[in-house]
């Protein structure tokens, strides 16, 4: 998923440096520190997040069969969500590039959790008499 992100980031990132390679000098600079700032800050952001969110989940561990409620509700949902971002995503590709870098900040503050939210749940559900 890291890989996939990463090749839509840099897709994006060619698809905007094509759409401002006409400008003069000064403009197509100032596009390009704009959107260097804008990748960087929603990288950022994207850690933050989920890093917040992994600790909130942490403490209020839920017990495995929640966890398991919440994730089929999350599958039921996932569909109807990804087909009505398509057509907007089409559109809006080439500025696209800080979503990515947003999602590539939380993808890689998820892997350098030392325990996911749901383990933390299974653990006091396994530790607890």
């Amino acid at each position: 998923m890291l890989f996939v992100m990463g090749l839509m980031y840099g897709v994006t990132l060619e698809g905007f440096a094509h759409m401002v390679g006409g400008l003069s000098g000064g403009w197509r600079h100032l596009c390009y520190g704009l959107q260097a700032a804008a990748s960087t800050g929603a990288a950022v952001w994207g850690w933050l997040y989920f890093r917040r969110r992994a600790r909130v989940a942490r403490e209020e561990a839920a017990s495995p069969e929640e966890t398991g409620r919440r994730h089929q509700s999350a599958q039921r949902r996932a569909p109807g969500l990804a087909s009505a971002g398509r057509l907007p995503a089409l559109f809006l590709l080439p500025f696209m590039a800080p979503v990515f870098a947003w999602i590539l900040g939380m993808l890689v503050a998820m892997a350098c959790l030392r325990e996911l939210p749901s383990e933390a749940g299974a653990r006091k559900a396994l530790n607890q008499p």
